[in-house]
């Protein structure tokens, strides 16, 4: 394995804190406020189970970033072997993700109905056509 110049180790460097500490700081905060949103239950809200991929995006990207320091302080790559457990362990935690966000979703949906929530048939604004539901306590509301 050949090691890195000093150039390409600060174009490395570079490049993790412009996309990997970005995506995890960004993601987890993004998903933990919209969370927290969810759980007050205000009179309107715009459902979309994707926000469990901003937490995801924090455990997978993790150890990513903490590997791509090795390159970048030593000068080399790190071993296959831990590549293949790394490999591993995101692949595992994205299908973990995948199963979560199913059954935040039945869940969650569940329980606004329970509060008295009604499902509007129109897409939420800013959203893509089967991304969000928007849910309302008044029905007339769907209408706005």
């Amino acid at each position: 394995m050949g090691a890195f110049s000093f150039k390409r180790r600060i174009g490395m460097f570079l490049g993790m804190l412009c996309l990997y500490v970005p995506l995890i700081l960004g993601g987890g905060v993004f998903s933990f406020n919209t969370l927290k949103e969810y759980l007050t239950f205000p009179s309107e809200l715009s459902f979309s189970s994707f926000f469990v991929y901003g937490f995801s995006a924090v455990f997978i990207l993790s150890p990513v970033a903490f590997f791509s320091l090795w390159p970048i302080f030593l000068g080399r790559r790190v071993s296959i072997q831990i590549q293949k457990y790394v490999t591993k362990y995101m692949i595992v935690l994205f299908i973990v993700t995948v199963v979560i966000q199913i059954g935040f979703k039945v869940y969650f949906s569940n329980k606004l109905e329970d509060k008295g929530y009604v499902a509007c048939p129109d897409i939420p604004k800013g959203w893509m056509p089967g991304m969000a539901t928007r849910y309302v306590k008044d029905p007339r509301n769907c209408r706005q």
